[in-house]
């Protein structure tokens, strides 16, 4: 089929070179990522190409990609296990959404699991164990449920959970199926200069003290959370500054880092080792030879 493709007019010609399968990022354009589920380069940004077949169907952000015959992501970042519409469960097999068969796979489910319609899957009675697995930064799990890596959700204890309640603060996300931080409250009045002074300083006394006495795992710096309008409350939240695309570098809350999704001018950015790398830029735009920014042409 590809060879087929090759004869068309140079007018498909980027179609077909950024669906060619490779195993070096370096070798898509400008305004393209490496999926690195198939190893090919895709358009940043793209849309459907073809139509899915019956009773297939492609998550939020993603596409129908008929040469790959799969759904692909539109944009670098994408979840290794993305959220379906409702109703829909995603194949890992097949790449894209299909509606669960649980008659057919429960049996497969052995005496100590039960069979979870909500991710189409089998699940240990009582959970994994004493200890449950630790969610990464900004989410949590309530208090029927654990931390499921392999699904990338939180999952039940048991075959029927009562309604998730997240803790003070927290917020469920039916779309993410967890707990995350929820909008501060805000403060009833506004105190005087001398008040807000030093209460200022015991938030920075007492953010010293919570990571001092470790409260971020090995490997995550503990943050400040900015609010909408500008203002650095005294929850800190865990981040990989090696890796988090808003705080890329250090804590963007304070200065510290660079949040990479701000770039001017660039469809779509990542960061790698604490630097900012751009995928690609607008029209008129060129990655820059850092690859950290985008300059005309």
């Amino acid at each position: 089929m590809l060879f087929a493709l090759l004869l068309l007019p140079s007018l498909f010609a980027s179609f077909v070179y950024a669906t060619t399968p490779t195993t070096n990022p370096w070798q898509c354009l400008f305004d393209e990522f490496f999926y690195q589920e198939l190893s090919c380069c895709l358009k940043v940004g793209g849309s459907n190409i073809g139509r899915s077949p019956a009773g297939a169907g492609c998550p939020n952000t993603w596409y129908w990609h008929s040469q790959k015959d799969c759904c692909v992501p539109s944009q670098p970042g994408y979840s290794l296990n993305p959220f379906c519409p409702s109703g829909y469960v995603w194949n890992k097999d097949l790449h894209y959404c299909q509606k669960p068969q649980p008659p057919a796979r429960q049996p497969q489910c052995s005496g100590s699991e039960f069979w979870w319609e909500n991710r189409g899957c089998c699940l240990p009675h009582n959970g994994p164990g004493l200890i449950p697995p630790t969610p990464p930064p900004n989410k949590q799990c309530p208090g029927s449920y654990y931390w499921h890596w392999g699904e990338g959700c939180c999952v039940p204890y048991h075959p029927s959970p009562p309604p998730p309640t997240c803790d003070i603060k927290w917020k469920w996300n039916p779309s993410s199926w967890c707990c995350e931080p929820g909008p501060p409250t805000p403060p009833p009045s506004q105190p005087s200069p001398h008040h807000n002074k030093r209460v200022q300083a015991i938030r920075k006394s007492h953010k010293r003290d919570q990571v001092r006495v470790g409260f971020c795992p090995s490997g995550f710096s503990g943050c400040p959370i900015r609010g909408r309008s500008g203002t650095v409350y005294s929850e800190l939240e865990c981040l990989d500054t090696t890796s988090e695309l808003t705080s890329c570098g250090g804590c963007a809350s304070v200065g510290r880092g660079v949040d990479c999704s701000k770039i001017p001018h660039a469809l779509g950015s990542t960061c790698l080792g604490g630097q900012c790398k751009v995928d690609g830029c607008q029209a008129g735009f060129r990655v820059s030879n850092s690859s950290s920014a985008c300059v005309p042409y």
